[in-house]
């Protein structure tokens, strides 16, 4: 079976952390994947190189955000002749810019997944106006596709009422099994000069109003006076609220801004728990990336993250209403008088949220949909 991925470009964030784990667990023997890559890496975070040294042909199209909103008949032309050359069996989109261009190709299945609930991303991301143009273009293309995967329940359920005549799928994110350079949390603890009486809470990725990491800043600072030098707060990402969280800090050297980190498990190795404060997430594979390593996670009350908790009930108390700093606060507190034995929890997330299950789950629905079309 030959797979044509389409992604925006190949910078390291969820969706292609997700594409990554996802071609690295086909069997290689029995699928040709390639890569259409539509724009420009962000340099910094850009992982192209680790696809081709997987030996992942990655295909540069180099387009712009205007033009695949233009949609030129030129640009269109382009794509079709692309695809054309790589003859795939199947197309893989994932995202606003891929959907647009791929939804044009006739006669091959192409499949979209979504990961997100895009009526709250956009509208949160772009505004109302620019984020409700693009919700309809979305949509308007995604009808002209095979089949669409949902990356949870609650994506699957927000999305169905708007796609009654697209077949949409329920595949969750799967997770690469952790590696760290460390091998026991006293190591990395020690490697980071991390007391073994403090608790280390750490929050992983983009610094954005959606993830609402000023409410997790606030939240700390009330539920721990400065005297008490045996909490500290780290948190790994950047994004444009990075200078608001630095003045929300102020001198309270117990919070660290670690920037973006190549490798996640190696702090969570260090970690207590794990925080999140989204507004809205498809699928919150820095929750799930927390399980796997065994850190307990603080999470806020959205739709997909309740669905985590049907899986790990014991976490449940650990949830705070969205954008409430007193609530989460109390919740820090609560956890530094909490263990939670994680054990079970990490054999339930292996076995439902692995990336060998992704995989094996994707290649089921592709075959059915290339069989639909024979």
């Amino acid at each position: 079976m030959k797979i044509a991925i389409v992604v925006s470009s190949l910078r390291k964030a969820g969706p292609i952390i997700v594409v990554q784990n996802l071609v690295r667990n086909f069997n290689r023997k029995d699928h040709d994947i390639v890569i259409i890559k539509l724009m420009k890496d962000e340099a910094a975070r850009s992982i192209t190189n680790e696809f081709v040294e997987d030996g992942i042909k990655v295909y540069e199209f180099n387009t712009s955000r205007l033009k695949t909103e233009l949609l030129t008949a030129m640009e269109r032309r382009r794509f079709n002749e692309l695809i054309q050359t790589i003859n795939p069996d199947i197309i893989h989109t994932h995202g606003y810019q891929a959907v647009r261009l791929a939804a044009g190709v006739k006669d091959i299945p192409v499949l979209e997944t979504i990961h997100n609930v895009p009526e709250e991303d956009f509208i949160k991301r772009y505004g109302k106006i620019l984020g409700t143009y693009m919700l309809r273009r979305y949509y308007s293309s995604m009808k002209k596709l095979a089949a669409a995967v949902a990356i949870s329940e609650n994506v699957k359920n927000n999305n169905v009422p708007r796609l009654p005549e697209l077949k949409v799928e329920r595949i969750y994110n799967g997770v690469k099994v952790p590696e760290s350079k460390y091998q026991s949390r006293d190591e990395a603890r020690a490697q980071y000069g991390v007391k073994e009486d403090t608790t280390l809470f750490v929050s992983i990725g983009a610094l954005l109003p959606m993830k609402d990491q000023l409410t997790i800043i606030r939240a700390f600072r009330k539920a721990f006076p400065r005297e008490n030098r045996k909490v500290e707060l780290w948190f790994l990402g950047k994004g444009p609220l990075w200078d608001e969280c630095i003045r929300e800090i102020g001198d309270d050297d117990r919070i660290k801004m670690l920037g973006w980190q190549y490798n996640v498990y190696d702090y969570l190795m260090a970690a207590d728990y794990s925080i999140s404060a989204s507004h809205s997430e498809g699928f919150g594979l820095n929750y799930m990336e927390s399980i796997f390593a065994g850190v307990p996670m603080i999470a806020s009350d959205i739709p997909v993250f309740r669905e985590f908790t049907g899986y790990f009930p014991e976490l449940k108390q650990f949830e705070f209403r969205v954008g409430d700093s007193d609530e989460l606060a109390d919740r820090l507190v609560k956890a530094t008088r909490t263990k939670i034995d994680m054990d079970e929890y990490i054999g339930i997330a292996r076995k439902t949220f692995s990336a060998s299950t992704m995989a094996a789950e994707y290649e089921r629905f592709y075959k059915s949909l290339i069989g639909n079309r024979q």
